[in-house]
C-alpha cells in the first residue's frame, strides 16, 4: 500500500506509461502493465491517450485522495503554518517572471474549515493560467525553462513530465515536499458533489463559474 500510494504521488498531473512505473517502482514491465491495469479498474487512474503507441495514464480525484492519504491527523496550529507557507509560495510564483502561467484562484477546502482541532491534510485548489504571449514565443520559453532545469541536474523521466515542465515546476515548488498539503486543479475538483470552501485568492464571481459546485464561506 506505501509503495502504491508513493507511486500515485509520483505521478500526480503528469500522464505516464508502463516504463515510467517499472522505473518508479524498481518492477518488471509486466509487473506494471498489471499494476497500472488493476489501478484503472479500481479507479485510481484513468486512460489519457497513447504516446509512441504507449497507452497513458493518469490520476483520478479518487487516485490523488489516496496519494495525500495521510497516517496520522495534524494539529490545526500545523495546518495553518502549512497554509501560510503554501501562500507564500503561491505570491513567489506569481511575483517570478521568469514561470509561464499564473496563479489566479487558489481555495482551501476539506477540513480545514471545519471547527475541529485536529484535522486531515490541508486541502487546497488551484487554477492555473497561461501568461499572455503566442505560441512561438512561448514555446522558446518553455525549451529555455528545460535546458534551466537540466542545467540544475533534473532528468525527465518522462515526455509527458518533459512536455509539461512550464506546469509542473509551479506544482512542485507549491508543493515544495509538504507531505500534509494536498493540491487540486480545480478541473479536478469539478467532479465534486457539492462542496464547501474559502477563497485565498482570486475574484468571487470568476471563482464561481470554475468551481459551479463550490459554496463559499468566510
Amino acid at each position: 500500500a506505501k509503495d502504491i500510494r508513493r507511486f500515485l504521488r509520483e505521478i500526480l498531473h503528469l500522464q505516464v506509461a508502463c516504463g515510467y512505473a517499472r522505473d518508479v517502482l524498481g518492477c518488471s514491465m509486466d509487473e506494471a502493465r498489471r499494476l497500472l491495469t488493476a489501478l484503472r479498474e479500481d479507479g485510481y487512474l484513468a486512460r489519457a491517450g497513447k504516446c509512441k503507441g504507449q497507452d497513458l495514464y493518469e490520476t483520478t480525484l479518487k487516485g490523488n485522495q489516496l496519494a495525500s492519504a495521510k497516517l496520522r491527523a495534524i494539529s490545526r496550529s500545523a495546518a495553518e503554518k502549512t497554509l501560510e507557507a503554501f501562500i507564500a509560495r503561491v505570491h513567489q510564483v506569481n511575483a517570478d517572471p521568469g514561470y509561464l502561467e499564473t496563479i489566479t484562484g487558489v481555495i482551501v477546502f476539506g477540513s480545514f474549515i471545519s471547527p475541529r482541532q485536529e484535522l486531515g491534510d490541508v486541502d487546497v485548489g488551484i487554477r492555473l493560467e497561461r501568461k499572455a504571449m503566442d505560441d512561438e514565443r512561448f514555446m522558446q520559453l518553455t525549451e529555455a525553462r528545460r535546458k534551466l532545469a537540466q542545467e540544475s541536474g533534473r532528468q525527465f523521466r518522462s515526455i509527458s513530465e518533459w512536455a509539461t515542465w512550464p506546469v509542473q515546476e509551479i506544482w512542485l515548488f507549491l508543493k515544495s515536499r509538504a507531505r500534509q498539503l494536498s493540491i487540486h486543479d480545480f478541473r479536478e475538483l469539478q467532479s465534486l458533489p457539492p462542496f464547501r470552501c474559502k477563497i485565498l485568492l482570486g475574484e468571487r464571481q470568476s471563482l464561481a463559474k470554475s468551481l459551479p459546485n463550490s459554496r463559499f464561506v468566510e
